[in-house]
């Protein structure tokens, strides 16, 4: 537990992210370096939502289903209160993506998915400026970061069900969005084969490469062997 010390000092750390599981594990390792967490989904309407309490940074998902990256920066800078708080981006795209060229000018910097707590931490304090060189750094709270792991197990049928829904309707847009959805968890909780061939999933579905069914196919096998 933090010192009231510690508590008044802390920045609040807004965490933006439509998966939950992500979302939860984000707020575990960021509580347990001894940093207040405040969450959303980022639904629009977002930008109103994070100004009470007022976050000292935005740690913000770049894929949110049904909204552009653009989009929802546009909507944070548009809240008067918000325009002088810096934003990470927070994705599992890797470098040279072409969303990470389009938004980085609007950004302090970004994190990779999953979650690295050192590299979290360096860039939370670098984006906050100087007088936050370092930040307490802490170990997550076990019970939280096995709480969220469990519960990434237990909701593992539900994803691969919404993904064999997306792929059977033919909406790639929803399908791509469900499978990085499930690249960026799975990495993060240690599922390095789930997240292995979702990655090949969805730059296959990106790129149109015509057998992209087959490696969707491939990612859902995998995941089920986990089921």
């Amino acid at each position: 537990a933090c010192s009231p010390m510690t508590e008044r000092l802390a920045p609040t750390i807004a965490v933006v992210d439509d998966d939950d599981d992500s979302l939860m594990l984000a707020a575990a390792v960021l509580t347990g370096a001894g940093l207040r967490v405040i969450t959303d989904d980022g639904a629009p309407g977002v930008a109103g939502r994070l100004v009470d309490p007022m976050p000292s940074l935005i740690l913000l998902d770049l894929h949110l289903e049904g909204r552009t990256a653009e989009n929802v920066l546009a909507e944070l800078r548009q809240q008067e209160r918000l325009r002088g708080v810096p934003i990470l981006g927070f994705t599992a795209a890797l470098p040279g993506d072409p969303l990470l060229e389009r938004v980085q000018p609007y950004l302090a910097g970004h994190v990779r998915k999953p979650i690295d707590p050192g590299e979290l931490s360096t860039a939370i304090a670098h984006a906050l400026g100087p007088d936050r060189t370092t930040l307490p750094r802490a170990e997550p709270p076990d019970p939280a970061i096995a709480d969220a792991h469990r519960r990434f197990r237990d909701g593992l049928s539900a994803r691969i069900d919404r993904i064999e829904d997306a792929l059977a309707d033919a909406d790639t847009d929803r399908l791509v969005h469900e499978i990085h959805q499930l690249r960026g968890a799975a990495a993060g909780f240690g599922f390095n084969d789930i997240a292995q061939a979702a990655a090949s999933a969805e730059t296959a579905l990106r790129a149109r490469i015509v057998d992209a069914a087959a490696a969707v196919a491939r990612l859902i096998a995998v995941a089920r062997a986990w089921d």
